[in-house]
């Protein structure tokens, strides 16, 4: 009986092994993938090039709320995928109103598409739309 336990805890002690062996080769794996497909291109320079792609064509009131009409414009060799954070401001002063979050999806390589932004924000007397952050991922 003992000579059984004795070879149980064996075989599990193995199968721990194993386990832990397989676990930090896909870690690996994973890794290796991932340091593959990052992008080394220094932040301010990829916010500007990725910036360029999109385009405020419109600011204004839609059904009395804050409005905006962007135009965003793949320059890269991929398609991809847009996120863009549009923000109303206060006219003549820093303050942002709202931030509006779009997606835009499958942007083919020199294609283009209009999107348009409605806040959920009643608009003040006097206000302004610009683009904040942009983000640009390769579907």
């Amino acid at each position: 009986m003992a000579g059984s336990v004795l070879a149980r805890v064996g075989a599990s002690a193995s199968l721990v092994i194993i386990l832990v062996a397989g676990a930090v080769l896909a870690g690996g794996s994973v890794a290796a993938v991932l340091l593959a497909t990052v992008d080394h291109t220094p932040a301010a320079e990829q916010d500007v090039v990725e910036s360029a792609d999109v385009e405020l064509v419109r600011c204004g009131q839609n059904l009395r709320r804050m409005a905006a009409g962007l135009r965003v414009t793949n320059a890269s060799s991929a398609p991809s995928d847009y996120f863009i954070d549009l923000e109303f401001v206060r006219r003549g002063a820093a303050e942002v109103i709202e931030v509006v979050s779009v997606v835009i999806e499958d942007v083919e390589p020199g294609a283009a598409r209009r999107e348009p932004v409605l806040s959920t924000t009643p608009p003040p007397a006097r206000f302004d739309c610009r683009v904040g952050d942009v983000d640009r991922l390769a579907a």
